[in-house]
């Protein structure tokens, strides 16, 4: 979950380098709010917020990524919560994007979102990926069934 976390990270450094990136990443970034929310009812997006006006101004509205990073801190490091704030289909697809985007992985393939991560796959829970993919600038390459991260 860790690596999550830190793809999360990544991604919000990717967006600023390359806008059309954004509203996939924000995409994710809500989804991965909504779920690190649910798992302490102190610990969620608007309680953050609160206690942290200032980081508006600052951040704009990559915000949930900074509330993000600290959720990797004070839940994901703790024994209770470790490897267990995004559901299995969430941190796959985060862990599949940042991969893409930072080179670690050159292709997403098309098996990896038809495959079961827990009860579900990512394009079942997910079925507007290809969309969302393709308009922040990934190609898909049918020779090889997957898609690409394309700079530019």
């Amino acid at each position: 979950m860790t690596s999550n976390f830190d793809d999360l990270s990544l991604i919000a450094t990717k967006v600023r380098e390359n806008p059309r990136l954004k509203p996939l990443a924000l995409w994710l970034a809500d989804i991965a709010s909504e779920e690190a929310s649910k798992r302490d009812p102190e610990w969620t997006f608007e309680k953050w917020k609160a206690k942290n006006p200032g980081m508006q101004s600052i951040h704009g509205d990559l915000l949930k990524f900074e509330f993000l990073d600290d959720t990797h801190s004070k839940l994901d490091h703790t024994d209770k919560w470790h490897f267990k704030i995004l559901e299995p289909t969430t941190s796959e697809l985060v862990g599949l994007i940042g991969g893409a985007i930072t080179g670690d992985s050159h292709y997403l393939y098309e098996s990896k979102l038809t495959q079961r991560w827990g009860k579900t796959s990512i394009a079942i829970r997910f079925p507007d990926i290809k969309e969302r993919l393709k308009s922040s600038g990934f190609e898909y390459d049918p020779q090889m069934r997957a898609w690409r991260y394309v700079i530019g």
